[in-house]
């Protein structure tokens, strides 16, 4: 593949592999295209086809790889670091991780949700980020290099307009340790930590508030992962499409 971005660039993602959960869908497919249109190596991981990922666009090939597997599978973590290596070498390691697959329910009160529910949002979207989010800090520290993470949040979860499930799961990624404690243990290593939130997404989302569309989120996540995103200061909550 050609580069699409010039090595110049503080954009520029060559020689880095980005791991993207959800990516066959809405955000999952845009943050993996312009992770492709700036050269990394991009492992999308999905339990579903991952078909209109890189449909028509640059990078189809050896730079995007899928991986279909259930991100709440306890050994999913490994499987990712026996296919990242596969792929791109294990001399390469991970070096960004984009936790953006999540699940939405539809209880708004405490007094209708059921326990099969509750089990499942925890596990999509609490378990299985922090889960990988040990296996890919542990390789980097292990092969002792920096990188990034990107969680990606809720906005309604303040304000009372997701179901109590969904709320609890995010509240837990970001305000409550996962993202934040991460970014400070890791700081010193280099490894940054960070949640988007977006305001409402424009696809696959089933807000009818604010809406941001997707390649405004792809563009944020792109700018936190590059070089640039290094004046942002680990930890931090960036809110995109905010009122």
């Amino acid at each position: 593949m050609s580069r699409i971005l010039e090595r110049s660039s503080p954009l520029n993602l060559e020689n880095i592999v980005a791991v993207v959960t959800g990516c066959s869908t809405g955000l999952g497919v845009s943050i993996c295209r312009s992770l492709l249109n700036c050269n990394a190596f991009v492992l999308g991981v999905d339990i579903n086809d991952a078909h209109e990922t890189t449909n028509g666009r640059p990078g189809k090939g050896t730079h995007f790889q899928h991986l279909r597997i259930d991100i709440t599978d306890p050994t999913a973590g490994e499987k990712i670091i026996a296919r990242s290596a596969e792929e791109y070498g294990a001399h390469l390691g991970i070096g960004l991780l984009l936790n953006v697959a999540g699940i939405y329910d539809d209880s708004k009160g405490a007094h209708n949700f059921d326990d099969e529910t509750f089990a499942r949002v925890m596990k999509v979207n609490l378990e299985a980020p922090v889960r990988l989010m040990r296996t890919v800090v542990s390789s980097m520290l292990e092969k002792e290099k920096a990188g990034v993470i990107i969680n990606i949040g809720g906005k309604h979860v303040a304000e009372g307009g997701t179901g109590i499930t969904f709320a609890a799961s995010k509240e837990a990624l970001v305000r409550i340790g996962a993202t934040k404690r991460t970014a400070e243990t890791y700081r010193s290593q280099g490894i940054r930590c960070y949640i988007v939130v977006p305001g409402g997404l424009s696809e696959n989302h089933p807000s009818d508030r604010v809406k941001s569309p997707t390649r405004d989120i792809a563009n944020t996540v792109l700018f936190l992962a590059s070089a640039m995103g290094k004046g942002i200061a680990s930890g931090e909550v960036v809110h995109v499409g905010a009122m």
